[in-house]
């Protein structure tokens, strides 16, 4: 934070919490938790950056925040922080409207293994965890968009031609 702006949040006895969050944090009410924060502590300004997890931790383990909210494969122990499951999901595959797959209760792996897909970019946490699904089902899948938003694919992909897979209670 730039000194005048700190110099002014102690005057007025404020203080800036900094927390990061996935785009697509699904474990925690943001927004509720805002509230109940806002609520119990009204001096306190609250930056919120999103961003990938990686980035994230890498912002908690250097000071830059103090907290972070992140969406990691099972397999993952993030290193040099402190970190709490707060919850598990599973993904769920998104497709537009109009897409062959749209009016289906279920459908397998190896059904959405021949679709192409939007995803995240290869080697992100949320793209490993996709990643690790289809190779331990023996399968592989054709990624030909990559994004670096979920909303991207959620609020502009109109098209028929690809599908990704998001939490199921994703914000977007």
């Amino acid at each position: 934070m730039p000194g005048r702006r700190r110099r002014r949040c102690r005057r007025r006895g404020a203080r800036t919490a900094l927390g990061g969050l996935i785009p697509t944090v699904a474990a925690v009410d943001v927004p509720g938790a805002l509230r109940d924060f806002r609520r119990r502590y009204p001096h306190v300004r609250i930056g919120l950056p999103v961003g990938a997890s990686d980035d994230l931790v890498e912002q908690v383990r250097e000071g830059a925040l103090e907290v972070a909210f992140l969406g990691l494969p099972t397999t993952a122990r993030p290193q040099g922080v402190h970190a709490r499951e707060l919850a598990r999901d599973r993904h769920v595959a998104v497709v537009a409207p109009d897409h062959p797959l749209a009016g289906e209760s279920a459908v397998d792996l190896r059904r959405l293994s021949s679709e192409v897909f939007v995803d995240l970019p290869a080697g992100t946490a949320g793209r490993v965890q996709s990643d690790q699904a289809f190779s331990a089902a023996g399968l592989s899948r054709d990624v030909t968009f990559e994004v670096t938003s979920a909303d991207w694919p959620v609020c502009s992909w109109r098209g028929s031609v690809s599908l990704c897979s998001l939490p199921p209670t994703c914000p977007s």
